[in-house]
């Protein structure tokens, strides 16, 4: 407004000028503006960061079921744990509404098997679980009067290679230090299948408590697994079984498996909850600490074997797996070439292993980027044993991977020696120039049986030696 009324006051001169001025200020603002927008909408396309869908494998709340409490549970399977405790157990789905519960919990016959003084010790107006999506306050409920270690036990999921995974379970128990006469471990919740894990023991003190079993799939198979609630617990590791019963009752609802995304499953890791527990990583890498196959350190131990191309490392692109990339351009440059060697891996004789190579091609506009391993004798000769060309896993819609994809190597080592080898990647080559950029990342090594590599081999390209 001020500046309006001065305008208005000066000569000719004066507001000529200072319409003048005020029409460069206001074309630069929106200069300025588009620049940052523009800007804005290149580092979105840079980064690609993907979107996680959460559609679970597992939503179950127990609100369905079939015939009177307690009921079963369609593709659930109840099971004694160990031959030497307790079969005298009730299993299925109850309601903790006041009055089908006072009504089982007064019956003489004490059908649940719950303790005698089980009305006494809870607030019946609370015990309800938080699931307001179930009128009929249902949930899964294994009580036993004596020592038992007791399984309800779901169907089979299958978990996707490179995925990310959280079991949660909402859990209900008494003070398990006050039942029975012998050590009473309470209740727990447990990942069966190819991949395994299990809490510590439950006792919530009644009250409701959310308990959840973060796990990872593995680098290039899927799994399959099976969501285990249990009073109790029995299971065998290296051929000794464990034996840690329970007596008392243990109440589970809203029990949900669903995949998360990468970040998710480091950030809940690095700062876990109380009630969180993880399994063991399914994707055992043991290059050398030194190795760099993540290039976060740079081009470090990796030695340019004959490049027309750029070789660079870059964080330009959305990065699943660090902070850094390989980066193999020819901008600038028209059709050209790279190739670049790692340092040397060792290859036990009689082993098998599995090597992982993930590549961004999506810049890729003409020729090809691919890996191969090579051996080099004594004399420097160099002897290639295997190309990659074939980058396709990935997860689809649900994957935090984006454009990134995997391949495979499956080496089996020398019946006679120790071997080194040496991973190259390229760019075209200089018979087939290439152009665009391509980009590769987290390189992985890892001993696997010989029955995983006679499943699997037939998914990679294959490396044996000749003696």
């Amino acid at each position: 407004m001020c500046l309006y009324t001065t305008i208005l006051k000066g000569d000719k001169m004066t507001k000529r000028l200072s319409i003048i001025l005020l029409g460069i200020i206001m074309a630069f603002a929106t200069i300025i503006g588009n620049f940052n927008f523009v800007g804005f909408v290149n580092a979105e396309e840079q980064t690609e960061i993907p979107t996680v869908i959460n559609t679970p494998l597992l939503d179950e709340n127990f609100s369905t079921i079939s015939g009177g409490y307690p009921s079963g549970v369609s593709g659930w399977t109840s099971n004694k744990l160990h031959d030497k405790v307790s079969s005298d157990v009730v299993t299925g789905v109850i309601s903790l509404k006041v009055d089908s519960l006072l009504a089982k919990v007064r019956n003489k016959d004490n059908p649940y098997k719950l303790p005698s003084d089980f009305e006494k010790t809870i607030n019946i107006e609370k015990i309800a679980s938080s699931d307001s999506n179930d009128k009929n306050a249902n949930v899964l409920m294994i009580s036993s009067l004596n020592t038992t270690a007791y399984s309800y036990q779901s169907s089979t999921y299958s978990v996707k290679a490179n995925s990310y995974y959280e079991l949660s379970v909402l859990v209900y128990t008494p003070d398990f230090s006050t039942l029975g006469e012998n050590a009473n471990y309470g209740a727990f919740i447990a990942l069966n299948g190819d991949i395994q894990a299990v809490s510590q023991p439950i006792s919530t003190n009644h009250q409701w408590q959310k308990y959840s079993i973060y796990f990872s799939g593995h680098s290039y198979k899927s799994s399959s697994v099976s969501v285990s609630l249990q009073l109790g617990d029995s299971r065998t590791k290296d051929e000794v079984k464990s034996l840690r019963p329970a007596t008392g009752y243990a109440f589970f609802d809203m029990v949900v498996l669903q995949p998360i995304s990468h970040d998710a499953y480091y950030r809940f890791k690095e700062n876990p909850s109380t009630n969180a527990y993880f399994a063991d990583e399914a994707i055992n890498d043991i290059t050398p600490e030194d190795f760099n196959g993540n290039f976060d350190s740079g081009l470090t131990n990796w030695k340019s074997v004959n490049n027309t191309a750029t070789v660079t490392v870059s964080s330009d692109v959305y990065l699943p797996f660090g902070t850094h990339a390989l980066k193999m351009s020819t901008e600038g440059k028209g059709m050209a070439y790279a190739g670049l060697r790692s340092a040397a891996l060792n290859i036990e004789r009689h082993k098998y292993y599995r090597m992982g190579i993930w590549q961004n091609n999506a810049g890729i506009k003409t020729g090809a980027g691919y890996a191969t391993v090579v051996t080099i004798d004594k004399d420097k000769n160099i002897e290639k044993l295997g190309t990659l060309n074939n980058f396709t896993q990935n997860l689809g819609e649900n994957s935090w991977l984006g454009k990134w994809s995997q391949g495979s190597f499956f080496i089996q080592g020398s019946s006679l020696m120790d071997k080194q080898i040496y991973i190259e990647l390229w760019f075209g080559n200089k018979d087939s120039l290439a152009s665009g950029t391509v980009y590769f990342d987290n390189i992985t090594l890892e001993e696997i049986l010989p029955e995983e590599y006679n499943a699997n081999s037939s998914g990679g390209t294959t490396v044996t030696f000749s003696d």
